[in-house]
């Protein structure tokens, strides 16, 4: 499954692109004017071609122009049952500038939950670190994959980490 996460000014348009689907929640808006950030989040399971025994090249991603600035990327994971990729998903916003984020718990029915933590910033960082590890102790393993980020208009960025849920059931906050 690809993932696509994008984060734009909070006043950025919507993005819409042939095959991928947002993710349930997505877009998430703090502040729904240039000085915020929208997170938005898409997924697209690859295609597969029996007669090869290999998945097909799956073609290039052009993301619209959404406005202010607009930085992202695609992450891809393997095993994820089609079937019910987002055993839940909850998104939360802040309006009060800090340094700090607080992602919302999520319920699972299943052990050995990969719990995905997407978060979005408004500010005008660039790509430098601004996000710490993610605190849970419920989830083991927590491991940040990636924290991007544009000094681009009023710039933004994102974070994308994720943890194992072991035992069926909340996750508690992760901050």
């Amino acid at each position: 499954m690809g993932l696509l996460v994008v984060e734009t000014s909070g006043d950025g348009s919507d993005i819409s692109i042939s095959g991928w689907t947002h993710v349930p929640g997505s877009p998430v808006v703090d502040i729904a004017d240039a000085t915020g950030s929208k997170l938005q989040v898409l997924y697209k399971f690859a295609q597969y071609d029996w007669a090869s025994g290999a998945p097909t090249n799956e073609p290039n991603v052009t993301i619209p122009d959404t406005g202010d600035h607009q930085v992202g990327g695609i992450y891809v994971f393997r095993g994820v049952d089609t079937s019910l990729p987002f055993a839940d998903t909850e998104a939360g916003s802040k309006t009060t500038a800090s340094t700090t984020a607080t992602l919302p718990a999520v319920t699972t029915a299943y052990n050995d939950c990969m719990i995905l933590l997407v978060c979005g910033r408004p500010n005008d960082q660039g790509a430098t670190n601004r996000f710490s590890t993610a605190v849970n102790a419920n989830l083991t393993g927590i491991t940040a994959l990636i924290e991007g980020g544009t000094t681009s208009g009023n710039g933004g960025g994102f974070s994308v980490q994720y943890g194992i849920l072991e035992a069926a059931g909340n996750t508690g906050t992760s901050v």
